[in-house]
């Protein structure tokens, strides 16, 4: 009798880790990741999702809140897929580091879009996209001095494409963020 619960133990056992590894198989395979080419401006990123609410998510490589909050952003999937917004990631590493933003962005299984803040391929980065970002990432003090506000920003732009909320909500506060996306819908 143990011989035999020894035996339907180890089955048991080889069946859950196969279906472990099943599930985790499924989840790496329903990452869709899809890269943007370089936009020129602003409206050039976004006239493709018009009519769809866009959340912007600038992060890099290297910050770990912005790696911490991936496995929000992943509790969030159905969400964003049910009400059809638009998410994009917009990493801020340097043109070396852009291919490594990317792959991490894949390890963690997630979905969206994913675009660079440098031009891969020009040196020079002049547009309004730029400025965009930069207006997030940069806070301007009373004596015009720049500083950097950190990473990770959210923002969020409405079905026209406005910027509606310039600093959104992270996807840690899952409830609230829902609450402060359905405004737009």
């Amino acid at each position: 009798m143990t011989k035999r619960l020894a035996v339907l133990f180890s089955l048991i056992m080889l069946n859950f880790t196969l279906l472990k590894a099943q599930n985790n198989a499924s989840t790496i395979s329903s990452s869709k990741i899809i890269r943007l080419n370089y936009p020129e401006s602003l409206k050039d990123l976004i006239k493709q999702f018009k009519g769809k609410i866009i959340y912007i998510d600038v992060m890099a490589s290297w910050c770990k809140p912005c790696i911490e909050e991936f496995k929000y952003t992943k509790e969030l999937d159905d969400f964003f897929q049910e009400k059809d917004i638009v998410y994009i990631y917009i990493t801020i590493d340097e043109k070396s580091g852009i291919e490594k933003a990317y792959d991490v962005i894949k390890e963690n299984s997630l979905n969206g879009y994913f675009v660079s803040y440098h031009n891969p391929v020009k040196k020079t980065e002049s547009s309004d996209y730029v400025k965009f970002i930069d207006d997030l990432l940069f806070v301007v003090d009373d004596k015009g001095n720049r500083g950097f506000k950190g990473i990770p920003i959210y923002s969020i732009l409405d079905k026209e494409g406005q910027i509606v909320v310039k600093d959104a909500l992270r996807p840690s506060s899952k409830e609230k963020l829902k609450e402060q996306l359905n405004k737009y819908l």
